[in-house]
């Protein structure tokens, strides 16, 4: 990351976080930023998940072609929160949303799309993008799938918040 863009970030208020995703025998460190000026109650949600080591494991289990990959429940414990806002758009590729069951059931549960896909605004949480790594979710979805679910062992580790 170049120090012009750490220096916004830090001047916007955003987070940065890194993890490292795992698809088969390839392993990639995957760089987001929440956007916490927008929703910090589903970034607060996420990071904190994430940096106590609840994603640890975690898979991504289904890839809806064209559209995201999206991971397993990583902490079944997190309690469903409201829809914060749909302030950040999906109108980018590698935006994170949130996974719902419906209005108003977040919990840890979250997608990465592949591509613009603004059909999924006001009915999923958008809250940050993935800046740097960006293969590891072309890399699973390019992958061999079965109904949607990758064949290859895929997961979540390490995880830091850089700023």
């Amino acid at each position: 990351m170049d120090a012009e863009y750490l220096a916004s970030l830090a001047e916007s208020g955003h987070k940065l976080c890194k993890f490292t995703v795992t698809s088969g025998d390839s392993s990639t460190d995957v760089y987001v930023e929440l956007v916490t000026s927008v929703v910090p109650k589903t970034c607060a949600s996420f990071l904190s998940t994430l940096l106590a080591g609840g994603y640890d494991g975690t898979v991504f289990d289904r890839v809806v072609g064209g559209g995201w990959v999206s991971s397993s429940s990583a902490s079944p414990e997190v309690e469903a929160f409201p829809d914060e806002s749909f302030g950040v758009a999906f109108d980018e590729p590698f935006t994170l949303g949130m996974s719902n069951s419906g209005p108003h059931t977040n919990q840890s549960k979250f997608f990465v799309t592949l591509s613009p896909a603004t059909y999924l605004q006001s009915k999923f949480v958008a809250f940050g993008r993935v800046v740097k790594g960006m293969e590891a979710f072309t890399g699973i979805a390019a992958g061999e799938l079965v109904n949607e679910r990758p064949t290859a062992k895929t997961g979540i580790s390490g995880a830091e918040q850089l700023v």
